[in-house]
């Protein structure tokens, strides 16, 4: 949950609600994740490695969005890395 910040307008009953821009930013992020991981690894077992990433970027974002948002930026450059190797 967002910590208020200076000059945040919001009153103090809403500075710990969910950023709807950032909590939408990571939903079509991992969707989009998910199906690069799909297109890039064929090994069952590989795969499954990477949807358990995605799994607890998911359940990190329940509680901690920016955080899980960080946890993404390094999730796809894994993928972009990946991706390469494949081609």
């Amino acid at each position: 949950m967002a910590e208020p910040t200076e000059g945040d307008k919001r009153p103090p009953s809403l500075h710990n609600m969910v950023n709807v821009d950032d909590l939408l930013e990571l939903t079509e992020r991992l969707r989009s994740a998910h199906g690069r991981i799909i297109g890039a690894t064929r090994d069952r077992n590989h795969r499954s490695r990477w949807e358990r990433r995605l799994a607890t970027i998911s359940e990190v974002g329940a509680t901690n969005i920016e955080r899980a948002l960080g946890m993404m930026d390094g999730l796809e450059a894994d993928i972009k890395r990946l991706e390469a190797a494949n081609s």
